[in-house]
């Protein structure tokens, strides 16, 4: 097993579920990756045994091959820059033992969808072991068309007048030619019946895609970025108030600490059911947790009306009730645009040029791709002592956005009654206070960890030391991991002359 202290900052290299099996449980705070998409392409690494008997005298005689057209074999090797091709085992394909039916090969030229998912899968549960139990994980996936792909059978002879025996793989896979694959959606699912929780399916548009050359389909400008988590019940605690960080659920009971007085956003008058005709209820101070998560936000886009507030002064009421509703929430006059100082919240479609890593392979993802699940996903102090993340406390300033401080992003509204969601709802201003303080005395902080079981040419470790944290890479390429770390040692170097400066 390893000392954390030992691979802080790395990159290792090895296949990720072995590696990952030497990683002690509950060690890394998030997880950011993109692993090998299916039948695209030879990374040329040792072929590992999957499944199967560990005790067989395994005999592989029996070929498998992906199902997709693209695979390059042996030439794409070439692309990722090898020099010597005969130095590193393996040429891309698979092979079945016929005794225990294991596989040995390369992750991503498995013989079916099915196979790589849950390949990857059991990868990915070595990855949620070693996650702490409020982390987050990251992954980026794309996805690959079946088509029709005819080669010659070993040991198969040519003879004049006669042609050699052939072998299509798409009917191996049980996908027609010219269809998507669908791996995402698969994996997706896969892991959710692995007890992940799926949080969010984030869209990587990109505006500069690489033109295909398919005439009879649109262009694919786009991959997908899968958000989970591991937990979804509360973990710890803050407190809006005096900022404490506690990991017992607290006892609401002290007025000013657990609690306060808010007035009451569902008030009818005398007969209001919330309040008993109080005018106010109690808001509890503290928030719970089932992963660590902060925010992130984004500048309002142009609204439809031009400006911060509308104008016009036509409020739409509904015939029936009288009530302000449907037109009512758009012409109504003062509608604020932009209720909240720090932005709106991000959304899940991210428009990200891809980008090029000078001498990395062709799988990279950009800089800025992982750059926003690590500020969202692992924290920037832990605590050395009991683990616990700072987490930023966005309190109320007392300020609320309306003229009368109620209403959805707007002031009064006429002829609306006390009950409608367009009054009722308060929106009040929040501005950054501080970091949450967790029990220990004098506590010592240190940033989180990211960890990349692909790490490829080293983007997301990189990206983690930019940004303040610590990273650890994974990859079974030794040509790559040479690269990440020398792309790593220079910002690990500037820290080190930052910190004794």
């Amino acid at each position: 097993m390893y000392d954390m202290g030992d691979i802080i900052n790395m990159i290792l290299c090895g296949h990720s579920l072995e590696v990952l099996r030497e990683i002690p449980a509950e060690s890394v705070h998030m997880i950011m990756t993109s692993p090998p998409y299916w039948g695209k392409r030879s990374y040329k690494t040792t072929p590992r045994i999957w499944d199967g008997d560990p005790e067989c005298e395994h005999d592989f005689n029996i070929k498998t091959e992906t199902g997709d057209i693209r695979y390059r074999g042996v030439e794409s090797s070439k692309v990722t820059f090898h020099k010597d091709f005969t130095a590193i085992e393996g040429d891309g394909r698979g092979y079945s033992c016929s005794i225990c039916g294991a596989w040995k090969g390369e992750l991503g030229h498995e013989p079916t969808p099915e196979l790589y998912i849950k390949h990857l899968c059991d990868i990915f549960d070595e990855g949620k072991r070693v996650l702490k139990p409020y982390g987050s994980c990251y992954v980026n996936l794309g996805d690959t068309y079946a088509a029709t792909r005819s080669y010659q059978v070993d040991g198969s002879k040519q003879t004049p007048g006669s042609q050699p025996e052939m072998r299509s793989s798409v009917k191996d896979i049980g996908i027609l030619p010219k269809s998507q694959c669908c791996i995402p959606e698969r994996f997706k699912i896969e892991m959710i019946n692995r007890n992940w929780i799926a949080r969010n399916t984030i869209i990587w548009y990109k505006p500069n895609a690489t033109p295909e050359s398919a005439t009879d389909r649109f262009t694919n400008n786009y991959e997908y970025l899968y958000f989970f988590t591991k937990n979804s019940n509360p973990l710890y605690w803050t407190n809006e108030k005096n900022m404490s960080l506690v990991q017992q659920q607290p006892k609401i009971s002290a007025e000013g600490i657990d609690w306060d007085w808010q007035p009451c956003k569902k008030c009818a008058g005398i007969g209001c059911q919330k309040c008993s005709g109080m005018g106010k209820v109690k808001h509890t101070l503290w928030a719970g947790h089932d992963y660590y998560f902060e925010q992130q936000f984004e500048p309002y886009k142009q609204n439809r009306w031009g400006g911060k507030f509308k104008n016009n002064e036509n409020v739409k009421t509904s015939p029936k009730e009288k009530q302000c509703g449907g037109q009512g929430s758009l012409n109504r006059k003062g509608y604020d645009c932009y209720p909240n100082p720090l932005g709106r919240n991000m959304r899940s479609v991210w428009k990200i040029k891809v980008s090029n890593f000078k001498g990395a392979h062709f799988a990279v993802y950009p800089e800025e791709l992982c750059t926003r699940p690590i500020l969202a996903g692992c924290p920037e102090f832990v605590c050395k002592n009991c683990g616990m993340p700072r987490v930023k406390i966005l309190k109320p300033t007392g300020n609320t956005i309306g003229n009368s401080g109620y209403g959805s992003k707007t002031a009064d509204h006429i002829r609306c009654s006390q009950t409608s969601s367009l009054l009722t709802k308060q929106v009040q201003e929040k501005a950054l206070v501080g970091y949450s303080e967790c029990e220990c005395i004098n506590p010592e902080y240190e940033p989180g960890i990211v960890l990349d079981m692909f790490s490829g040419s080293g983007t997301t470790v990189s990206v983690a030391l930019k940004l303040g944290r610590r990273g650890i890479g994974i990859d079974m390429n030794p040509e790559y991991v040479k690269m990440g770390t020398a792309r790593i040692k220079p910002i690990l170097e500037q820290t080190k002359i930052e910190a004794f400066t």
